[in-house]
């Protein structure tokens, strides 16, 4: 087993809490300066108006109703995004008038610092060592791979981290488990669900695998009750607005349809912004499509997304080649996107970090592997575009930090030592 083994949850023996602080404000100040520069310079998509979150937040504070999430015309209340940030949004504009998209930047950059700062610690959660963490730190700091100013993907990331932690304070070793602690960290849960249900893929192994090793344990078992119950109760609201609003159940959103039906057609590309550009988007997606929006207006959001789904399957059935084509495509994207080479330099790097982790039995590291190879699933079959990793992100980078902290630490062992070396050598290497 890893050294990391025995220590999560634990409270191994470590430097003050001032020097780990100021290296967590630096790293934040550093990500933010870099997130400026990097966030005006990057890619920015040809979608009128921002998308459906900005549509929708337009509604909220139009009339107050959670409705037309498409740009090309009203479609009535809908579930096709998750509540929590376009209400966010929607309460930034509200509280701060004219200043509201500065602020929303604002704290979204704040957030994006908060995520590099928390690197050093997640990474001595794992690996008992906070390196590879500081150097995942550096790496978002100098490359240009988030840009932070669109959609809720750094608040996702940056709530995960914070899982993580908050977990192993509940779950770690000899830690104090029980129902309200438990019961805590599940509203967590039901937040991050209600930003991104994705994210249950990103935070359940860990929470899963933390459980398991303290199966035996009662408060273990009482404290993943609590977790459950208030994850459940989180979201209770939500599914009871979608009820009485559509007459269905409905966990969260409901989108799944239109988005398989808009990747997978005859004029698909793999990617979002390709689908942009070669005017696919255009004939198949309601965003600007009037025709799609005259759909929804006649079938209701639910039934329209059950049609374009049927729509999409028949596709699939019809074209499999086409569509194994198109999946190959984007799971290859995903890990290396065309529009953001940044990424190739961090999936190279990670790649053999994680098969350094699995070499020395890391079951931490294990964990990540589980994240990579489940939160990707739902987006190697529909188009990609690099935000939808930012949630994930980290992992890639902890697993990079990880490979470099690794090979330095094993170079400087190798490298001889000038005391070690016979005085012609000495005058040499001097």
């Amino acid at each position: 087993m890893g050294t990391a083994q025995a220590s999560v949850g634990s409270s191994p023996k470590s430097p003050s809490r001032v020097p780990r602080i100021l290296l967590g404000v630096c790293l934040a100040w550093l990500a933010v300066l870099t997130a400026v520069t990097y966030t005006y310079r990057g890619v920015r998509y040809p979608i009128g108006g921002g998308g459906e979150t900005v549509a929708i937040m337009n509604s909220l504070l139009r009339d107050g109703t959670f409705a037309n999430p498409f740009n090309a015309g009203w479609t009535g209340p809908s579930a096709f995004l998750p509540p929590l940030y376009p209400l966010f949004r929607a309460g930034m504009m509200k509280l701060f008038g004219p200043f509201g998209l500065t602020s929303l930047i604002i704290v979204t950059l704040l957030m994006h610092g908060l995520h590099a700062a928390l690197l050093p610690s997640v990474s001595r959660l794992l690996f008992s060592r906070p390196g590879p963490g500081i150097w995942g730190a550096l790496l978002v700091i100098a490359l240009p791979l988030i840009d932070v100013i669109h959609w809720d993907a750094i608040y996702v990331a940056t709530g995960i981290l914070i899982f993580y932690l908050c977990a192993a304070r509940v779950f770690g070793a000899g830690a104090p488990a029980g129902l309200l602690r438990g019961a805590a960290l599940g509203l967590l849960a039901a937040l991050l669900l209600l930003t991104n249900p994705v994210s249950a893929l990103a935070f359940g192994p860990w929470l899963i695998a933390l459980v398991w090793r303290r199966r035996f344990d009662v408060p273990v078992r009482r404290a993943a009750a609590g977790v459950l119950i208030a994850a459940c109760l989180g979201c209770v609201p939500w599914t009871i607005r979608n009820y009485r609003q559509f007459g269905r159940f409905i966990f969260i959103r409901d989108n799944f349809g239109l988005v398989l039906y808009s990747s997978n057609n005859d004029c698909a590309a793999p990617t979002l912004l390709e689908n942009l550009r070669n005017g696919c988007n255009d004939r198949v997606h309601p965003i600007v499509n009037t025709s799609e929006v005259e759909l929804i207006r006649r079938l209701g959001e639910v039934e329209y997304n059950r049609n374009r789904l049927s729509v999409a399957l028949a596709w699939i059935r019809r074209e499999p080649r086409r569509f194994l084509e198109l999946t190959g495509a984007r799971f290859v994207e995903f890990w290396f996107p065309s529009e953001a080479y940044s990424f190739w330099l961090i999936t190279a790097l990670s790649i053999p970090g994680a098969l350094w982790m699995v070499g020395k039995r890391c079951w931490t590291g294990a964990v990540l592997l589980a994240v990579c190879a489940l939160y990707p699933l739902v987006f190697y079959i529909a188009e990609t575009t690099p935000r939808y990793r930012y949630p994930i992100v980290w992992v890639s980078l902890l697993q990079a930090g990880y490979f470099l902290n690794e090979a330095g630490a094993r170079l400087r062992r190798l490298r001889p030592s000038r005391a070690l070396l016979p005085p012609a050598r000495k005058e040499a290497a001097g």
